[in-house]
C-alpha cells in the first residue's frame, strides 16, 4: 500500500491540538536515553494543546519538567507548517533571561 501524502497532510491539519502530527512527524531529545525519540504526547500536555487550541489565552501552572516548553514548540512548529502563505504564523518568544528564549528557538528548530 502506497504512502498517500494528500491523506496524511489532511489528517494533520485536521487536528487543530497538532498531536497528530507532533507524534507521526516529529522527535525530542531523551535525556534518559541519550538520542532523539518519537515525540510521545503526555496526557497533560495534551491537556495544555487542547487548551491552547480552544482559547485565544491560556496560562499553564506547572511543576518543572512537565514538558510544557517542549510540547509548545512542537505546537509552534506544527503551526508554522500548516500556515496559510497569505497568513503566516508569527511566533513570539519571551523568557525572563534571553538564554530561556534561545532555548526555545533551537527547539523549534
Amino acid at each position: 500500500m502506497a504512502f498517500n501524502f494528500k491523506e496524511e497532510y489532511v489528517k494533520c491539519y485536521n487536528d487543530k491540538t497538532r498531536k497528530y502530527f507532533i507524534e507521526h512527524y516529529l522527535s525530542t531529545f531523551s535525556a534518559d536515553e541519550g538520542h532523539e525519540v518519537p515525540f510521545k504526547v503526555f496526557p497533560r500536555q495534551y491537556e495544555f494543546l487542547k487548551s491552547i487550541c480552544e482559547n485565544d489565552n491560556t496560562i499553564a501552572i506547572k511543576h518543572r519538567q512537565a514538558g510544557i516548553t517542549t510540547v509548545s514548540a512542537a505546537w509552534a512548529t506544527a503551526q508554522c507548517v500548516f500556515a496559510k502563505r497569505d497568513a503566516p504564523e508569527t511566533i513570539l518568544c519571551i523568557g525572563n533571561k534571553l538564554d530561556i528564549s534561545e532555548q526555545l528557538l533551537e527547539k523549534l528548530s
